[in-house]
């Protein structure tokens, strides 16, 4: 099985330049813990909830102004489409994450995969 088969098209996402209290919206009405951030279409970083409160509410930095792009993770670690899903788990293990954004052959962004869907795809498998 291909990523492409795999992951979520819809996901939120907001620009590195955007205040931290739209990316806490996004992911409210999403319902998710983590947000793509994305310039010219392509993942330029990720930002999660743990991010928000560690990274800014608990260095009382102003949601309202502190641009996302301050405190996201950037340099963010895709998977391509076209990989297969052992290759994504050994990478995301090998990298440590929870989340990972997926792109095309031109580097844009195309799709999320988390652990919480892989867990989901095992346990419908099982």
């Amino acid at each position: 099985m291909t990523i492409e088969q795999f992951c979520q098209r819809r996901f939120p996402s907001v620009t590195p330049q955007q205040p931290l209290v739209d990316a806490a919206k996004a992911m409210r009405d999403e319902g998710v813990s983590a947000i793509v951030a994305v310039e010219g279409g392509r993942p330029v970083g990720i930002l999660t909830n743990r991010d928000i409160v560690v990274r800014a509410v608990l260095e009382g930095r102003d949601l309202f102004t502190t641009p996302v792009g301050a405190i996201m993770s950037p340099n963010v670690l895709c998977a391509r489409d076209s990989d297969r899903l052992d290759e994504l788990i050994s990478e995301m293990r090998q990298a440590n994450v929870r989340r990972m954004p997926v792109v095309d052959t031109t580097g844009a962004a195309v799709g999320l995969v988390t652990l919480d869907d892989l867990f989901a795809l095992l346990e419908s498998s099982v």
